[in-house]
């Protein structure tokens, strides 16, 4: 081969170890090409969480939708705040199976205080023995009271119920005769004048059936006679003037605070009543 022909062949061989060399080396030219597949990937993560997105929202929008049709096709579906709301419904069933316990024990109460007064009385007639007289006395006194007692608490539910008044039965009666409570915020002045009337008119309706049933002319009818006839003048020097301050000042509670705390024998009237009583009649 001539040295010209070498030489060229040099030249040739040159160029090509010249691109070679900057390919190696990291040259612009062959760096731009991760750089753009770089720029490229974001676009394939974002295309690609914009997908998942849209999945999610499809997702979220169909619980949605199978929540609200669950909810419209269940009646028995209520909101937290419907449901901690008594049902009127049951409240009415529960204070009329209350009043049917109440009046039961009320019942039965006065079958026995009639019976106890009355087996007293037969006793003390038939024996003629001081202790028969004592004890029928005795079941006399016990008699009365639970029975103006009764007659009282009935008469002020009476009321209370005939004026529409917000008076829910207690699930026991208190003290063996309060059986109802009285709203005093919820209930109108009318209502308690109402409420409050019904138990005075009750004991003196009881003092009149006692007089025309009841054989008042023996010791024990004279005193059982004269025990309803006390209390009901007790009752009625109590809250008659509550009644009457109320129709003007049109605040119940505080006309009753000032008479349970004004001064005075509350029980001496009725006590002389009863005993003048008890001396006409025996």
């Amino acid at each position: 081969m001539s040295e010209s022909e070498l030489k060229s062949d040099q030249d040739e061989e040159t160029p090509s170890k010249a691109t070679q060399a900057p390919a190696d080396q990291g040259s612009p030219a062959t760096t731009a090409k991760p750089k753009a597949k770089a720029k490229r990937k974001p676009r394939a993560s974002t295309s690609k969480v914009a997908a998942v997105d849209e999945s999610v929202e499809a997702v979220a929008d169909e619980v949605v939708k199978e929540s609200k049709e669950s909810m419209e096709a269940s009646p028995a579906a209520t909101s937290p705040a419907q449901a901690s709301q008594p049902d009127p419904e049951e409240q009415r069933r529960q204070d009329n199976a209350r009043l049917r316990r109440i009046g039961g024990l009320h019942f039965a109460a006065t079958m026995a205080a009639l019976t106890l007064w009355g087996a007293g009385q037969t006793w003390a007639v038939a024996s003629g023995l001081t202790i028969a007289l004592i004890a029928s006395l005795g079941t006399s006194l016990i008699a009365g009271f639970a029975l103006a007692s009764m007659a009282h608490e009935w008469g002020h539910f009476s009321g209370a119920r005939l004026a529409g008044a917000v008076s829910p039965v207690l699930p026991n009666p208190v003290r063996l005769f309060f059986m109802f409570n009285f709203d005093m915020k919820a209930n109108s002045n009318d209502q308690f004048l109402s409420m409050s009337i019904g138990g005075p008119t009750a004991n003196w309706l009881l003092v009149l059936l006692t007089a025309i049933l009841i054989p008042i002319g023996t010791p024990q009818g004279a005193l059982l006679m004269a025990t309803v006839t006390g209390i009901a003048v007790n009752v009625s020097l109590f809250e008659v003037p509550v009644i009457m301050r109320t129709r003007e000042s049109h605040d119940p509670g505080r006309e009753l605070a000032d008479q349970l705390a004004s001064p005075g024998l509350q029980t001496l009237p009725g006590v002389i009543v009863g005993a003048m009583v008890w001396l006409a009649l025996a």
